[in-house]
């Protein structure tokens, strides 16, 4: 999962994650990766709408986004 962040990061890519807390609940992200450390990234979330900080172990699917194009 780290290199396909690092792959994204570098195409300056939005994703939609789905991401496994630490109290195994599931959710669907989309988010902006900002930073990549060796075990955790940190992203701009925008369901809650901040920076967060992901734990790379806890990825369960990255998708980027399509973008739009402008007219």
């Amino acid at each position: 999962m780290r290199n396909e962040l690092i792959k994204y990061v570098k195409l300056n890519r939005t994703l939609q994650i789905m991401y496994m807390d630490d109290k195994s609940k599931v959710t669907k992200r989309t988010i902006r990766v900002l930073k990549i450390n060796s075990a955790t990234f940190t992203a701009y979330c925008y369901l809650r709408g901040a920076r967060r900080t992901f734990k790379i172990n806890n990825l369960l699917a990255i998708v980027p986004i399509k973008e739009r194009a402008v007219v």
